[in-house]
Order: structure tokens, then C-alpha cells, then sequence
């Protein structure tokens, strides 16, 4: 089925109109319609009656020919582009029988004609409006341009996004009594084939926001009932009353920090939407209602309900968890592990969220079955529907969507036997404000992120993990990497960073099918440690590192650092099935003061299930360096030193094979992914034997040539609360071996990977 001739509208839309729809092609190729095949071949019970209609369940039957309604979708498409201005349009559908007699070609010929033009739009019954809410209104109108002229093709969508626009915007500037009957669209002919649209619109009187009347209904049946009655010094003899039973605990201050319908202000549809929000957005309440009452003397009273959810709420957890390419050691790891969670809803009555909880785990080598890593965390954090000193002015001055602040501190310990590593305390505390602009716009700010680290060594350490990095390794005689390495990995660690990130995103999370998700952040860190070092420890004297307990040896070391990283996520849908996804990371860690390097955890790292796929995680870089020799690349190799500065692009293809089969949408992907991480100008890399040596520093002029490139395919299966995903990927181009071309390990050598959710 094709459509031709002036079609002024994009074919998908078209079909979307019509109930005549052949049967679905795979990946759009014609005459590939393998649904339609499984239901034929369940139907002629080719492989016996049970698998045939399972065949059939997972096809489609064969999409049959009715005249009938193929009359009729002429006829809605003539219509349609009638209502969108092609007064004049023609539309006939030609079958056409295929050479067997069993299948038939529809083309639905259209001749748009001379589209219809808006000559003049005029609004009356805005008298009642002062001369700055006319203008507003009228200025930000769709329809017409600044000199008062539409100059566009009539459309009744667009008049009827032109009466939402308005009905919304009276609504926001106090005529809570206009609906939509209060708006209509007169539409006359005009000479030139084109029309003259009057709004004539009855706004109807303007109220201003009346009393508010707070009812709770909490949980605990024997709290005594509480009333209270105030008036705000701005609210021009507007009253708040609040009627609580059930929770002795609620402080009406939560709910007034909620409210942005004040009594005495002009009436604003938006402002309560802000205050559902802002009520709902305290996780205090498991519903809210707000209701308008009968007006009196210009004033429209609300009264807003609330129900309170339990205070205490205790939940325990199992979980699986899978891992590959740790350390360089494991190759694949499979684990398990318990959690205890306790929740408080409303710790002092303001709607703080007080959340408790701690998780252990281990884990196994699949390929070896033996014990290979043990972790158990504990964290808390305090979560308040409001912003703390210094951004406290921005809940009420700055007209935010919504914002929050967030406490949290987190002790974990973890035991890797595999390469005889303990972390025996690593712990953080973080401050963070939100603040969310819009509904898609959001700016978190960490006004303080503390980390503490203390790895140590078992014994064995130096036999399965420091002789199997250096021992015959291009890098053996590099001191100072060798001692960067062993810093990393067995020396304690103190950081600290401030930090702002800015995110905009319309991409659902989890399906990530339309829409877009962009993210930037910018980091500053180390700062703290080398005040306490330059300033207090040691005074006039750096040493890069600190005593934290007077009378002992032992010392955390520090980095001072700056941050960049961008993440920009774009996705297109094809047709009603394929989805285009397309991503870019770009990072930059530059070290500043006395420091070299930037913190273990600061740096980048390329490879793996949601990085460049074909290789495992972190295996990728430094640029075209590795750690293993020419004979043992690839595989085996794990980057262990990070990089300072990241690049990565990927491009997914992905087509809905299957829906509601299981309960489940199938999925097939086809992926690319390139990228790569180096070091920076400051990073010491590895030693420069001759010219062409790789150091895993950054040179633009070799970008290319350095980027590691991998391709493969996949299959995700979508139930709506989760999407599981299976990839197998190859290594198109390795920069560790660019002598041998592409494909350097053929398609007999291929990376599996089984995770949860989209890779981007």
C-alpha cells in the first residue's frame, strides 16, 4: 500500500487515517512479511495442532481486502485534508491484482489542490481584559504574526489549538469560569480562496483566590483532631484554615510551603497546579484533590485534600547481580544479595524522608564456580521537599517547578579474593539541592560530595594481580606507572568536589522510544584536602597528602582536579515500529595544583555493555596503549589507569518484531558504537621508545586512527515496568592492533552482554 501524487503530508500521518493496512514487513523490506508466514504455517498445522497455534499467537493473520473499507478511508482522507485546508482535494485508490491472483497493490492517489489561506484573525470580547493581558494574549498567539496577519494555511487543528491556548491563559490571569463552550471559532469566506476567523470569546467575571481550606486525613485513628485558622499579611483578609485528623505529626508548615494559591491573589489555574505538585512531590501523601467552591463576592474559596501515608515502612530485598572484566581479574561474575530498607515519610513533620538501609552480596567466577567477591553497604539519607541555606530564596523567589535537598552519607566494605584486594572502609557524604525548572528541565548542585577510601592488600595480592599486570608487559620498565598503579589500588584516598550538573529530557527512561536526554556537568575537586594540607597540617608546606589521625603513620592521599563531562541522547521513531537512537559522550579530567592524575574514581573508562560494545568493560585505552603484549591483546587486557579525556558516539537501529507476545514487546537492535579514552597533557603515560609507540596520550591528529569501533546485534524484550536486553557485538577495529585491519579477530571471536534496560 503506497500513497502518491502531491501528498503535502508525511506518509506515516497518512496511514494513521486509514483502516486499510497490509501486513507488517520486516525492517520495512518488501515482501518480507514473516508474521504473516508463522500464522500460515500454524494455520495449515505444518508442524502439528499445539505448535500451530502457538505459531498463529505469535503472527498475524493475512491482512484481507474489504472494498468497503477501503471506500471509507478514501473518503477520511478526503475529509482530513479538507479540515486542513484542501477545500478542492482529490483522493481515488487504484488495486492493482498481483501476478498470482493472491495479493493486491493499493495506491491511494492524491491531489492536494490549492491550499485554503487564513486571510484575517480577529479576537472579540477581550474588553474586560486590561491592555497588558490583551497584548500578552495576543502577541503569543500561534496564529497570528507581529503585524496582526495569520499568512498560513487554514487548519481546524490549529483552531482548536488556538482555543486551548487561550482557554488555558484566561484561566491563568483569574477567569476561572471560562470553558470551552465560552470560546468559539467563526469562520467566513473571504474573496482569494480564503477565510476571515473571529474568536469571540466571554471570559466571564475575574475572581480572585478566596479562603483555603486544608483537610488531612492521616493514618493514626487515636491522634486528636487539630484545627487552626490563619491570615496571611498579604492575603487582603483571606483566611487559611487546616482541619488535621489522624496525624499527630503534620506541621502545617508543610503545607503552606506547598501552597501557591494565596488568598487575596488574582485566581491562577497554574498556581494550583504548582501546589498539587509540590504537595505530591513531598512523598508525604498518597493523594491529593483540590476542589473550587462556590464563589462569593469575587472571591473563589479551595478547599485541598489530603491523605497521609504511614509514617514507618520497613522492606526487605533479593537481588541478582552480574559483573565482567573487574580489576582485569574476573572475567564474568555472578552474585546475589540481600537488602533491608526502613523508610520514614515525615521524620520532624515537614515532610523530611528519612531513608535507612543496607545490602550484602557475593559473588561468583562462572567460569571458575569458585568465591570471588563479598560487598556489604550501609547507607542514610534525608531527603527534604525544599531547599536549604544558601538557595533557600528559590523556593518562593525564583518561580521553580519543583525543588528538593538531599543528605546522604554511605559506609561500604568489599573483599575481591580473586586478586586479593580488601576495601576495608569506603565512605561518602553528599549535600545536594535540586532544582527543577520545568518539567523537563532540571539543575542539581553538590554543595559538598566527601569521599574516604581505604583499600589494603591480602596475601597473594602480588602473585594474582601484580605479577600478572607487569609480569612481560610492554610496560615493565615504567616506574612510573608501576606506581601509579599500586597508589590506586592499595594507598588510602580522600576527595571531595563541588559540583553542578544541568539536564533537560523528554525521553521516557525507560523506553527510550521518542524524545531527547541531554546532560552536562562541570566539577571542581580536591579542593578541601589541600586547604587542610597548605593551611592547617602542614602550614606554607604541600605534600599531597594528610594525617588524619595525630600519632600514626598512616596518610590519605589527594588529588586537586577539574571535570567536564557531556552526555547528549537523541532518539527518532521510524514508522510506527523502528526507532533511531542516537548518543555522544564527551569528557574532559584535567589535573591542576601538584597533581599529575586525577582520582581513581574521577577518571573515564571505555568498554562494555553500555560503552563501545566488542569489548568488556574498561578494556578499551588508553588510546591505542595496553598492557598486554602484542600476542595477548585483546581479550584479556582491562585498562587499569583510566583516561583524562573520552569520546564516544553510538547509532542503534531498532524494530519491533513482535507485540504483546508474553506479555511483552520484541525487539531486534542493530548497533555501532566508537569511541576510545587517553590521557591528558599532564598524565605522565606510558614511555616513548621510538616515534610510533603508543603513550595513551591525546593527539587530535590520530583521533581516528585510535578510536576503537564495534558493531553487532540485539534483542530486547519490553514488558512495561522492565526491558531485558541481549547484545552480541565484534570488534570492527581494534587500535591496539591496527596492523591487523578490520575485523582483527574475526566474527569466531564475540562479546556477549545481558543487561537490564536500553544500552542508551
Amino acid at each position: 500500500m503506497r500513497f502518491s501524487g502531491d501528498l503535502q503530508f508525511s506518509a506515516e500521518r497518512l496511514q494513521s487515517r486509514v483502516r486499510t493496512v497490509p501486513n507488517r514487513r520486516f525492517l520495512g523490506i518488501r515482501g518480507f512479511t514473516w508474521w504473516r508466514w508463522l500464522y500460515q504455517a500454524g494455520e495449515a498445522n505444518t508442524f502439528g495442532r499445539r505448535l500451530g497455534r502457538a505459531l498463529m499467537d505469535l503472527g498475524e493473520p493475512p491482512a484481507r481486502l474489504d472494498l468497503e473499507v477501503l471506500a471509507s478511508d478514501v473518503q477520511q482522507l478526503r475529509l482530513f485534508y479538507q479540515r486542513e485546508g484542501f477545500r478542492q482535494a482529490d483522493v481515488e485508490a487504484r488495486v492493482d491484482t498481483t501476478a498470482d491472483g493472491q495479493g493486491a497493490d493499493i495506491t491511494i492517489a492524491i491531489k492536494a489542490g490549492p491550499p485554503t489561506m487564513v486571510r484575517r484573525v480577529s479576537y472579540s470580547g477581550l474588553d474586560s481584559l486590561t491592555a497588558e493581558h490583551r497584548t500578552q494574549l495576543l502577541t503569543r498567539s500561534a496564529l497570528i504574526s507581529d503585524e496582526g496577519a495569520a499568512r498560513r494555511r487554514f487548519s481546524e487543528l490549529e483552531l482548536l489549538d488556538e482555543r486551548r491556548y487561550l482557554l488555558t491563559n484566561l484561566r491563568d490571569i483569574g477567569y476561572a469560569a471560562v470553558t470551552r463552550d465560552s470560546i468559539a471559532a467563526i469562520v467566513t469566506p473571504a474573496p482569494g480562496d480564503s477565510f476571515d476567523v473571529e474568536f469571540r470569546i466571554s471570559p466571564g467575571p475575574r475572581f480572585r483566590f478566596g479562603p483555603v481550606h486544608f483537610v488531612v486525613d492521616g493514618p493514626d485513628d487515636a491522634a486528636a483532631t487539630r484545627a487552626d485558622t490563619l491570615q496571611l499579611p498579604d492575603s487582603d483578609g483571606g483566611l487559611i484554615t487546616f482541619h488535621i485528623e489522624g496525624d499527630p505529626r503534620l506541621k502545617q508548615s508543610l503545607l503552606l510551603r506547598a501552597l501557591q494559591a494565596y488568598p487575596g491573589h488574582w485566581f491562577n489555574q497554574g498556581q494550583l497546579l504548582t501546589t498539587k505538585r509540590r504537595l505530591e512531590a513531598t512523598g508525604v501523601f498518597t493523594l491529593t484533590d483540590i476542589a473550587s467552591l462556590s464563589p462569593a463576592g469575587g472571591r473563589l474559596p479551595h478547599r485541598i485534600t489530603v491523605r497521609v501515608r504511614p509514617r514507618h515502612q520497613f522492606r526487605l530485598e533479593t537481588f541478582v547481580l552480574q559483573s565482567s572484566g573487574v580489576l582485569g581479574g574476573v572475567g564474568n561474575e555472578l552474585g546475589a544479595g540481600l537488602g533491608v530498607t526502613y523508610e520514614n515519610a515525615n521524620l520532624f513533620g515537614n515532610g523530611e524522608g528519612l531513608r535507612l538501609s543496607g545490602t550484602g552480596s557475593v559473588a561468583t567466577d562462572v567460569d571458575t564456580t569458585f568465591f570471588s567477591s563479598a560487598v556489604a553497604e550501609v547507607s542514610a539519607t534525608m531527603t527534604l521537599p525544599y531547599l536549604v541555606w544558601p538557595f533557600r530564596y528559590a523556593d518562593t523567589g525564583a518561580g521553580l517547578f519543583q525543588t528538593r535537598s538531599i543528605f546522604s552519607v554511605s559506609y561500604l566494605t568489599a573483599r575481591r579474593e580473586d586478586v586479593r584486594l580488601i576495601i576495608r572502609g569506603r565512605g561518602s557524604a553528599r549535600i545536594r539541592q535540586e532544582f527543577r525548572h520545568t518539567p523537563t528541565i532540571t539543575s542539581t548542585v553538590d554543595l559538598f560530595d566527601l569521599s574516604l577510601s581505604q583499600p589494603d592488600t591480602l596475601q597473594g595480592f602480588q602473585t594474582r594481580f601484580l605479577d600478572r599486570i607487569f609480569a612481560d608487559t610492554l610496560q615493565v620498565v615504567d616506574p612510573v606507572q608501576r606506581a601509579q598503579i599500586l597508589e590506586d589500588y592499595t594507598q588510602p584516598q580522600i576527595n571531595n568536589a563541588i559540583r553542578y550538573t544541568f539536564r533537560s529530557e523528554t525521553a521516557n527512561p525507560l523506553r527510550r522510544d521518542a524524545g531527547y536526554s541531554y546532560e552536562a556537568a562541570i566539577e571542581i575537586g580536591g579542593n578541601l584536602p589541600y586547604m587542610l594540607d597548605r593551611y592547617v597540617s602542614t602550614p606554607s608546606v604541600t605534600e599531597g597528602s594528610l594525617q588524619l589521625l595525630s600519632g600514626t603513620s598512616s596518610r590519605v592521599n589527594y588529588r586537586q582536579y577539574f571535570r567536564i563531562v557531556g552526555d547528549f541522547r537523541k532518539y527518532y521513531q521510524m514508522g510506527t515500529s523502528g526507532v533511531l537512537a542516537l548518543k555522544f559522550v564527551g569528557g574532559w579530567a584535567q589535573p591542576v595544583g601538584g597533581s599529575t592524575v586525577v582520582p581513581f574514581d574521577r577518571r573515564f573508562y571505555s568498554g562494555g555493555a553500555s560503552s563501545v560494545r566488542g569489548w568488556r568493560l574498561r578494556q578499551l585505552g588508553p588510546g591505542t596503549a595496553s598492557f598486554s603484549d602484542p600476542a595477548a591483546r585483546g581479550a584479556a587486557a582491562t585498562n587499569l589507569l583510566g583516561g583524562d579525556i573520552k569520546l564516544e558516539s553510538s547509532i542503534e537501529l531498532r524494530q519491533t518484531v513482535l507485540r504483546s507476545r508474553l506479555g511483552a514487546d520484541w525487539i531486534f537492535a542493530l548497533f555501532t558504537d566508537a569511541g576510545n579514552v587517553w590521557f591528558g597533557p599532564r598524565h605522565p603515560g606510558f614511555p616513548a621508545t621510538d616515534q610510533d609507540s603508543p603513550t595513551g596520550r591525546f593527539l587530535l591528529r590520530r583521533v581516528f586512527r585510535e578510536t576503537g569501533l564495534g558493531s553487532g546485534l540485539g534483542l530486547r524484550i519490553g514488558w512495561p515496568y522492565l526491558i531485558a536486553r541481549v547484545d552480541v557485538a565484534w570488534r570492527v577495529y581494534d587500535p591496539a592492533v591496527p596492523e591487523q585491519g578490520l575485523l582483527p579477530n574475526g566474527f569466531s571471536s564475540w562479546v556477549a552482554y545481558f543487561r537490564f534496560g536500553h544500552a542508551f
